[in-house]
């Protein structure tokens, strides 16, 4: 994850985190088997609709989910290492 971070005035900070393709799909993946784990369609069982199905009738589910693990995770990922680079900043002094 590439992380960086503006202080455009001393009270504000602006985070800019990119993740990398590869995470993306596979958070994408979990959050889609979560989603068809517990989608209910007429004619299946839950859990048990195809997977193209499941995509085309939830995929705004499924967008918003993604966004919603990405972002903390990342968040999660962001206060780890701006935690760990303040610990070195006070060891320097």
């Amino acid at each position: 994850m590439s992380l960086k971070i503006e202080r455009p005035s001393p009270c504000r900070v602006v985070l800019t985190a990119e993740v990398p393709t590869p995470e993306v799909a596979g958070e994408r993946e979990h959050v889609l088997q979560e989603v068809a784990r517990k989608a209910r369609i007429p004619g299946f069982r839950p859990g048990k609709a195809p997977r193209s199905l499941v995509e085309r009738r939830f995929a705004e589910v499924i967008q918003d989910e993604l966004k919603e693990h990405l972002l903390r995770r990342t968040w999660d990922d962001v206060q780890q290492q701006t935690a760990g680079n303040q610990r070195r900043r006070h060891h320097e002094d």
